[in-house]
């Protein structure tokens, strides 16, 4: 999953569950328009120097949820339990309050990670209802998981994070019936490539979100494509904003 966060949800019926029950999340995707506690923002990013990186959640429902949190390095069916990231986030279990909101306190307790590129690792937090709310009606549960990228930010990468966009390389070749497209960054920041197009003429073909590592390459395969021999790629970047950049690649 490449988009900046994503929402998972967990259906229980009421009588099944209790606060305690939020290892298991295996579920589907959804849109962030579900979800009534939200981030503000769409990413993190955590600066090396920093001490600690302040977040801030709000609650649009007119009731109290309780809210779980944690991190994880990139196992998207992480709990609680099993999430291993070299952050703490405080606190780790809290009610939140009608209409209100809640500050977290993030803070990176590792060391050894890569001082030339970013690394990148996973906020979770559940939205659990209150269970008199669904046990009035023996209704079903909806438990929400949000999931949001935290990159950790050494101060000794080169060059400039809003530089990103220009850096990026593609290339094109043929595979059988199908057309590779290979995006490489040679920057030390993450590339999510939200959404792109290549054009050749009258010809036009979607090319879907993914995201670069740092120094690093990935292939789309469009099926059943080809183009001529003059193409452009044409593609919209994620800036530290959760705002999106446009970028162009003549291939």
């Amino acid at each position: 999953m490449t988009s900046e966060g994503t929402l998972i949800m967990l259906s229980i019926y009421a009588r099944h569950y209790h606060y305690l029950f939020v290892t298991l999340l295996v579920a589907m995707s959804l849109s962030f328009a579900n979800a009534s506690v939200v981030m503000t923002g769409s990413r993190i990013i955590y600066p090396a120097a920093a001490s600690e990186h302040s977040i801030q959640l709000t609650n649009n429902d007119n009731f109290p949820n309780a809210v779980q949190v944690w991190l994880d390095s990139g196992d998207e069916k992480s709990t609680p339990e099993t999430g291993k990231a070299p952050f703490i986030v405080t606190p780790p279990f809290f009610r939140i309050e009608a209409n209100s909101g809640q500050t977290l306190r993030l803070k990176y307790t590792g060391s050894g990670l890569p001082t030339d590129r970013e690394s990148v690792f996973y906020l979770n937090f559940l939205q659990i209802p209150p269970v008199n709310k669904v046990e009035k009606d023996n209704k079903m549960l909806v438990l929400l998981r949000n999931r949001i990228k935290v990159f950790y930010r050494p101060e000794s990468i080169i060059g400039r994070v809003d530089q990103v966009s220009t850096a990026l390389t593609f290339s094109l070749r043929k595979q059988g019936t199908n057309l590779v497209l290979t995006g490489k960054n040679p920057t030390g920041f993450y590339a999510t490539i939200a959404s792109g197009e290549i054009v050749s003429g009258s010809i036009k073909l979607k090319v879907k979100s993914n995201m670069i590592a740092p120094m690093s390459q990935v292939e789309w395969v469009i099926p059943n494509a080809s183009v001529s021999s003059s193409a452009t790629i044409n593609f919209l970047i994620m800036n530290d904003f959760g705002g999106q950049d446009a970028g162009s690649y003549r291939i």
